[in-house]
Parts: C-alpha cells; structure tokens; sequence
C-alpha cells in the first residue's frame, strides 16, 4: 500500500511540475519583458553616470560593463524560470520543418515508405485481433466448445442429445454448464407483405451462458422455458432485425411480433455483435422427455480443463449416448473430440493471415531500412552544413538532437499517414476475404488500443 501511494505521489508531483512550467511558458513575451527590464536598468545606470559628468559614450560603455554579459544572463534568468528545454525542442522542431519543406522528394520518399508498412502492418494485424485473437463477444469465448464426431471419411458429424443426456451431461465434471438451441425459418404474419426470419430457440439459461447483456430490455430467464412444459410467447430480437424490421424504435420492448399467426412479446433486443446462429429473433425453447427429440448441444468447459482433457473425461459418456440413441451418432467409426468456437476459423484462415501478417512485416522493415539508407545519404550531404554549425558553437549533442528531431517528424508523419491506410485496406481486405471464414460477431476495425497498446 505504501509502494503504491508512493508511486502515485511521484506522477502526482510530476504532473504539478509540469503545470507549473507550462503556466509560466510564455515564450515571447518572457524574452520581451527581461530584454526590456535589462535595457532599463542600461538606461538607468546610463543616465545616473551622465548627471555625474560623463560622456554619453563614456556612461553608456561603463554601464553596459557594470551590467555585465546581457545575452548571458538572460540564458540563466529564463533557464531559472524554467521551460527553456521546451523552447529549445520547438527550435528544433522548426527547424526540422523548414529543412524537410526544401527537400520535399526525400520528405515524401521517406513518409511514404513509413506509411505503407506501417498501414498495411496495422490493417493485417487489426483483422489477425479480430478474427483470430479476439473474434467473440460472449464470455469465457476461449471455454466454450461443443460435441464433434470425426468419420473416417473426414466427415464431422455433431450428435442430437436428447433432454435426459444433456442432464446427465451437465453433471459430468468438466462441465460448467451447458446450454441447448435449435433453428428454423419461420414467416413474420399481422403485416401487409409476410416476411421470413431465421428463427434461434434457446433454453432459458442461454443468454446467461452467452453472457452478453440485452441492449434494451432483457435476455431469457430460466422462467421462460421451464423443463417438460410449454414456453412463454416471448421473443428478443437481433440487432439488424430491429433495425430492418421496426426502424431502431427504442420503445419496442413490450410490443407484439407475430409469426405464423401466433403473438409473441418482445422482452429485449440483443446487442450489435450478438448474432448467435445469425439469427433474426431467439425464441425460447422447450426441452421434451421425447427419447427421439434431440437437441444441438454447446457447452463451457470449468476453467482448468482443456479440450483434450474434456475429450477424455466425456468419452465414455458419449459412447453411452450413442448406445441408447444410435440414430442420433454415425453408423461408421468415429473419433471424439471437443471442438473450440474459433478453431474452425483458425484452421481455415489462420495460415493465411500469418503468411501474409509475415509479408507486410517485411514490407515494414524494407521501409524503414530504405528510411534510414535516406538519412545517412542525407547526413552525408549535409557535411559541410553540420561544420558550419559546429563551428559557429553547436555542440554535437544539439547537433544529434536536431537530426534526431528530422527523423521523429518523418516517423509520425509517416505513422499517421499510415493508420489512416489502414482504416481504408482493412475494409479491402475483408472484403476480398469469403463471407464464411470468419465470425460474423468479429469487429474488425482499427482501434487504437491496437495502434498504441
């Protein structure tokens, strides 16, 4: 506790600092005021040595001897006021600025190398987080899985349980928890042109095992689709559903939707990125005693447990399901396994996205070497500039700072010009990228917790 308030004391008074100097950084009118305050005190000394019988000339020389060094003291007054090293880093930065303005081919060679690499770093990278890294908005994403059967033809077949084997399911010790869902297509009735919907049933638990909260309204409770018995006539909508269907009306939780002649409630309306089975309205659904009905079964593994682990543990349950319900299971061999939400998408599109993350951190590098080639043919041509500077009092480390000051300019330009590519080759690149390869819940965009981490 101590440490930590005594690193916050610490930025506390750097910051204080800091507002301190920056109120007292007025520059110009700083150097304006001592200049003539000194003059003043010239002028004074002058005219007190004139009333006792010197010369003018005689009085303004022994004044300006008594006063000693001008430019001397005001370096020292404005260095003790402080603010001068920020004075001199603007120095430099104009500086910078007028010697790149007179070399504007090598200033535009220079940013657009940077820009290239780095935008077309940024675009990659942003879809590799997105599709990849951090593609789903539901909770512990990395712990849900679900049931997959691999043929020896290399056929992937995932099972129906029925309402007694998920139960059976949900207390094996692996599992956290589990939730059921089904599709279907149905017509939305009650309007002048009948319009088709996917249609998402879920159990009542399926919204909290998702765990994204509703952006109006609310989600499914367990009270909505109680075991063995029939549903409440409620129904949430998706995002673009609500868009399309009813304009964005923040005010339509608690209105009728009508499908297939039948009204249901609208209680929420999910968020932007929850599109579960891309689904234009969830449905709850009810969970039969029907030894033939089988359900689509997802599950969360208990944090610890690995997929291989998972495997090994439901293995003999599975055999067991498939024993009771052979038609459910394949009637050739098969291999067991758990099956992660992303790992199909990581299969499919991640050596891609790395062969070609590879190749735009090539790119990258090739600019920023051609960058520096550009700099030393610059400095070597600007030899006799830096003698003369040196000679006239530059010290070599204000020299080395202004050239550095020449490369950060060239390399925030360059950076900024290159996040702006960005912005516009990450929508090229998914769109030249197959409508099913990635989540549809993915946010691929550019974020600037991805530019600067």
């Amino acid at each position: 506790m101590s440490t930590a308030m005594t690193t916050r004391d610490w930025y506390r008074d750097r910051i204080e600092w800091l507002l301190r100097r920056l109120r007292r950084l007025r520059f110009a009118k700083q150097k304006d005021e001592l200049h003539e305050e000194l003059r003043a005190h010239a002028r004074m000394a002058m005219a007190d040595r004139m009333e006792r019988g010197e010369s003018e000339v005689e009085a303004r020389r022994n004044a300006m001897r008594e006063l000693g060094n001008v430019p001397l003291i005001e370096d020292v007054t404005r260095a003790m006021w402080g603010g001068v090293w920020l004075e001199r880093v603007l120095q430099d930065v104009r500086y910078a600025l007028r010697q790149l303005c007179k070399s504007p081919g090598f200033t535009w060679t220079a940013i657009l190398s940077l820009a290239l690499g780095i935008g077309a770093t940024v675009a990659v990278f942003s879809i590799i987080y997105a599709v990849l890294l951090n593609p789903w908005p539901y909770a512990g994403a990395d712990r849900i899985c679900f049931v997959n059967l691999l043929e020896k033809a290399e056929n992937y077949f995932v099972p129906g349980l029925t309402g007694r084997q998920m139960r059976v399911l949900q207390q094996a010790h692996a599992i956290e928890d589990l939730v059921a869902l089904d599709g279907s297509n149905l017509m939305v009735t009650g309007s002048d042109v009948p319009e088709g919907v996917a249609v998402a049933d879920l159990t009542g638990n399926g919204f909290q095992f998702l765990g994204v909260p509703a952006m109006l309204g609310r989600y499914f409770v367990p009270s909505d689709a109680p075991d063995g018995q029939d549903p409440q006539p409620v129904v949430v909508l998706s995002y673009k559903f609500w868009q399309r269907h009813f304009s964005g009306d923040p005010d339509v939780v608690g209105k009728t939707l009508q499908l297939v002649r039948k009204n249901y409630t609208i209680v929420g309306v999910a968020a932007p990125r929850f599109t579960w089975n891309d689904a234009d309205v969830y449905l709850p659904l009810k969970i039969t005693a029907d030894p033939v009905r089988s359900y689509q079964t997802e599950l969360r593994l208990k944090p610890g447990v690995s997929h291989g682990a998972a495997a090994a543990a439901l293995t003999p349950l599975m055999h067991e399901f498939a024993k009771e319900t052979p038609d459910h299971f394949p009637k050739d061999a098969y291999t067991f396994s758990i099956i992660g939400l992303n790992d199909d998408f990581i299969k499919q599109l991640g050596g891609t996205l790395a062969l070609l993350f590879s190749a735009v951190a090539l790119l990258l590098a090739i600019g920023c070497g051609n960058v520096s080639i550009l700099l030393l043919a610059r400095g070597t041509a600007r030899q006799h500039e830096l003698a003369l500077r040196s000679a006239v009092g530059a010290s070599p480390r204000r020299i080395v700072r202004q050239l550095l000051t020449e490369a950060l300019l060239l390399s925030f330009a360059g950076a900024a010009l290159g996040v702006l590519l960005a912005y516009k080759a990450v929508d090229a690149i998914v769109a030249l990228l197959p409508n099913d390869s990635f989540p549809h819940e993915a946010a691929i965009q550019v974020k600037a917790s991805q530019v600067c981490p």
